[in-house]
C-alpha cells in the first residue's frame, strides 16, 4: 500500500513538473511593433519611446531581444515619394541600398566592430542581416549580435539580439529572427 501512495505521489509531482516547464517553453509574445509588422519576444517585452523612436526589448538568460524602430528617416517623405514614381527600378533600389547600407555602417560604426552583412528581402521589404560584437549594455561584456534590419515606408526597424555571454546561440537569434511577420 505504501509503494502504491509513494507511486502515485511521485507520479504527480513529475506530472506537475512538466506542465509546469512546458508553460515556461511556450510562454511567448507576439508583438507588434510598427503597422502591420510583428515578432516574437521569448518574454514579455518592455516599451519605451524616445525622441520619436520606438522600442521594445525583452530579455532571458541567454539573450538580449529589441525591436527598434527609427520614424521619418527619409527627410521630405511626402516629396521622395512623389519623385520616386518618375525613377526606374535601378534607382528606387540605389537609393534603399544607400539608406540600408548607412544603417549598418552606423550600427557597425557604434560598436566599433567590422561585422558581417548581407542583403535581404523580408517580406515586401528590403533589408540588411548584420553579424557584428559589440558590449552588451546589461552585462558590460563584449557579445555577439545579430540583427535584421528593414526599410519600411519612411521607418527602418531593427531586430536584435545580444547574447549575454561571449557568444550567441544560433537557437536563441534565429527563433527571434525567423519569427518576423507580416500581416
Amino acid at each position: 500500500m505504501l509503494k502504491l501512495v509513494v507511486k502515485i505521489i511521485l507520479n504527480k509531482f513529475l506530472l506537475f513538473l512538466i506542465l509546469y516547464s512546458s508553460s515556461t517553453v511556450v510562454a511567448q509574445n507576439k508583438k507588434e511593433v510598427t503597422d502591420g509588422i510583428f515578432v516574437t519576444f521569448p518574454s514579455t517585452p518592455e516599451y519605451r519611446a524616445l525622441q520619436g523612436n520606438l522600442t521594445y526589448s525583452g530579455k532571458t538568460e541567454n539573450a538580449l531581444y529589441m525591436a527598434i524602430v527609427v520614424k521619418n528617416v527619409i527627410p521630405n517623405y511626402s516629396e521622395y515619394v512623389q519623385a520616386q514614381k518618375t525613377w526606374s527600378e535601378k534607382e528606387k533600389q540605389q537609393i534603399i541600398d544607400a539608406l540600408l547600407d548607412n544603417a549598418v555602417r552606423g550600427k557597425l560604426d557604434y560598436s566599433g566592430s567590422t561585422g558581417s552583412s548581407s542583403k535581404i528581402k523580408k517580406g515586401k521589404y528590403d533589408g540588411r542581416e548584420i553579424q557584428f560584437q559589440a558590449i552588451n549594455p546589461l552585462t558590460g561584456n563584449k557579445c555577439t549580435v545579430k540583427a535584421v534590419i528593414l526599410l519600411v515606408r519612411n521607418s527602418l526597424v531593427s531586430f536584435e539580439v545580444w547574447g549575454m555571454k561571449d557568444f550567441l546561440s544560433s537557437g536563441d537569434s534565429d527563433n527571434y529572427l525567423n519569427s518576423i511577420s507580416f500581416y
